[in-house]
């Protein structure tokens, strides 16, 4: 029989993101995100699910026992990169917070890592600043799955896959990939 994948979620808000993933046969291992109202929503919907009520900034992954899963979905806030806001992105505290994204993901032992992640936000955070959010997001992400120059130098592998890839909708939704 075969196992059945896991999902965790930050930023998860009230849950439907993490209800899609349930639906598609993911096992919940866990959510984080700092609004009360959000994680009270979300433990109704989905209530054997464990939820950490708490800012992701200095979140710790063995601190906060977060568990490794096959997949990770984080909708990171979108204001900073929403072109109905002010378009700040990394410039503004909501926006910053996606970092917290690829630190976790290096806190994990290689073998621990996500297989996939999974981010969700507003269309325009593909175009904005003339690609450069974007072209961010990719930097960092490939940055913290790479492996140590030191494991590698022991004998480890020194390739290193990592793909992004990403969906959005609206009339200049593209897909992106490396």
């Amino acid at each position: 029989m075969q196992r059945m994948l896991t999902a965790g979620c930050l930023f998860s808000g009230m849950g439907g993101f993490a209800s899609g993933l349930a639906g598609a046969g993911f096992g919940l291992s866990w959510a984080v995100d700092e609004n009360a109202r959000a994680c009270a929503a979300f433990r109704h919907r989905l209530p054997g699910v464990r939820v950490l009520e708490r800012d992701v900034r200095g979140l710790g992954a063995a601190e906060a026992e977060l568990e490794p899963v096959d997949l990770l979905a984080a909708g990171f806030p979108c204001q900073s990169f929403s072109q109905a806001g002010d378009r700040r992105g990394f410039e503004d505290r909501r926006g910053e917070v996606f970092f917290e994204i690829p630190r976790l993901l290096g806190e994990w032992a290689p073998r621990e890592r996500p297989k996939l992640v999974v981010l969700e936000n507003v269309d325009h955070i593909l175009h904005g600043n003339d690609g450069w959010w974007f072209d961010q997001i990719r930097r960092e992400l490939r940055r913290a799955v790479r492996p140590d120059p030191p494991r590698a130098a022991a004998g480890g592998s020194t390739r290193s896959a990592a793909s992004c890839g990403w969906r959005a909708t609206g009339s200049d939704a593209s897909p992106a990939g490396g």
